[in-house]
């Protein structure tokens, strides 16, 4: 799952909002490859979630640290990542994302678990086509504020609420 959001915001372009700057994103093909060809010319953060990793361009954690892509008119950009899973313990949260409009999965949802404790790590997965996932990797004791979201969809964290404060925390042991 790739995420492209625009840095840039220019204020002559208010009338287009929320359309203009809203979250694009991509799903990449069996060989990581993905393509949009239809961004207006400026410059993007773009990050990657995956299968137990997750990093912005170019091979960064935080978005502080993050380069953005420049897309300028009549070019091809192009970003590469090179991803490392995160492996701290054998600890495991499953579980299935849908709508809750539709009360069907999502095509693609993902799904982030981050510890109580620490803004600076993050365990990342994303969901089948039945909307089940498995988040693995996680350190053996903890405990995780759990967030899911899809391209199409409003983010929640675990359970139904849209504040990390009030999220149930998922534990693992």
């Amino acid at each position: 799952y790739v995420s492209i959001t625009s840095v840039y915001q220019d204020m002559d372009m208010s009338y287009m909002r929320p359309f203009y700057w809203s979250n694009t994103w991509a799903i990449t093909d069996k060989d990581g490859a993905f393509a949009i060809d239809w961004l207006y010319e400026g410059d993007y953060l773009v990050a990657v979630y995956a299968d137990g990793a997750f990093e912005y361009y170019q091979d960064v954690w935080s978005v502080e640290a993050a380069t953005p892509g420049q897309v300028r008119g009549g070019e091809k950009t192009t970003v590469n990542f090179v991803l490392q899973p995160r492996d701290d313990g054998d600890a495991v949260i499953a579980g299935r994302v849908i709508s809750e409009w539709e009360k069907t999965p999502f095509d693609i949802a993902v799904v982030t678990a981050k510890p109580k404790d620490s803004d600076a790590i993050l365990y990342t997965t994303v969901t089948d086509t039945l909307g089940q996932f498995r988040l693995t990797g996680l350190p053996d004791q903890g405990e995780f504020i759990v967030y899911a979201f899809a391209g199409y969809g409003v983010g929640e964290y675990y359970d139904n609420v849209y504040d990390p404060a009030q999220a149930t925390l998922v534990k693992t042991n």
